[in-house]
């Protein structure tokens, strides 16, 4: 997890914060806190790609993530 995204609480509170700053609603469970902060470092690392194979422009979700639909389906 980078270092803007953080979990902050203790027992039935439980929040995520980004860049020092609570994002979304306070959890009841770490497990929810967890999953919601996944998917904002997931949502921030999202930015524009050219595909390996084509060169089509697409969202991609990481480093790895470097081939557009098209082309994975066709792979």
């Amino acid at each position: 997890m980078s270092a803007a995204v953080e979990i902050r609480g203790s027992g039935d509170s439980w929040a995520v914060f980004h860049s020092g700053h609570q994002v979304g609603l306070s959890q009841t469970h770490c497990d929810k806190a967890c999953a919601a902060a996944n998917v904002l470092e997931r949502r921030l690392n999202e930015r524009p790609r050219a595909c390996l194979c084509c060169g089509a422009s697409f969202i991609s979700s990481g480093f790895g993530h470097r081939l557009c639909t098209t082309c994975r389906a066709k792979g």
